[in-house]
């Protein structure tokens, strides 16, 4: 899986950064003079700029290596969008884009943490933990902020996990009757190209769920509702034939990549 490599900050990009939408208006000019637009909804594209600055001599190096390894346009690329939740329908959980394992149940409408009817309250009747989850085509080699805010009914606990191969990583985390957004940085190491993330509910438990987000960072930013695709762009493209760096100071570069996916 090709993807830009993280930087020793954890983070693949560095603010500032930007991000857009484009699209193509064809016109016609007729004989008599008039013109006739029309929009062209195949050409909408999404275009990121990413600014690199006072990059070190290893992320340099690293930068290099995947601008060679897509040789500028010509290959396709994984990009994690910075800006986006990476879960799919995280606003709705009962979707069939999570797996669910039985008998645990779920039900929306309940009260969230912002004001609305966007919870969900789970209750889990088996006598072992069960698990709700999402698989996603990403490297398990990167680094993740998985969070979620949750509020406990009658569980004690709410388990936050990453899954990749064989490779487990997850935390437990206590939780009250309050509403309360909990965070795990990690990563799950290795080379698969596919993780599953997600939270595990204690056996007998009951609690309420809501914003589930996954970012490829350390951190968690404000919780961005998805009600479709999440941002995970398996064709981006670099619009760039040429990586040009310039010195801004010893053994600190600075560069820029723009990035395109339709």
């Amino acid at each position: 899986m090709r993807v830009i490599p993280q930087l020793g900050t954890l983070s693949s990009i560095q603010l500032p950064a930007s991000s857009g939408q484009q699209t193509r208006t064809p016109r016609n000019r007729l004989s008599g003079g008039t013109s006739v637009s029309y929009a062209d909804p195949r050409s909408r594209r999404s275009i990121w700029r990413l600014e690199y600055r006072a990059a070190t001599g290893a992320e340099r190096q690293s930068l290099e290596a995947f601008f060679q390894d897509v040789e500028g346009r010509l290959q396709p690329f994984t990009f994690l969008d910075p800006f986006q939740n990476l879960f799919s329908r995280s606003a709705d959980l009962t979707h069939g884009v999570w797996f669910t394992q039985a008998p645990l149940a779920l039900t929306g409408g309940a009260g969230d943490p912002e004001g609305g009817s966007a919870a969900f309250g789970m209750a889990n009747p088996s006598p072992a933990p069960l698990r709700i989850y999402q698989q996603l085509d990403i490297p398990a080699w990167y680094h993740y902020s998985l969070s979620v805010y949750a509020r406990s009914v009658s569980s004690a606990s709410l388990v936050l996990s990453l899954e990749a191969g064989s490779n487990i990583v997850s935390r437990s985390f206590p939780l009250s009757t309050v509403w309360k957004r909990y965070t795990f940085p990690a990563s799950p190491g290795g080379t698969a190209e596919s993780v599953r993330a997600g939270f595990e509910i204690a056996a007998a438990g009951e609690l309420l769920l809501f914003g589930p987000q996954l970012e490829a960072q350390p951190a968690p930013s404000d919780y961005k509702a998805t009600t479709a695709e999440g941002g995970i762009y398996s064709n981006a493209r670099l619009l760039q034939d040429e990586l040009v760096w310039t010195a801004s100071a010893p053994g600190l570069h600075d560069t820029r990549l723009t990035i395109a996916s339709t």
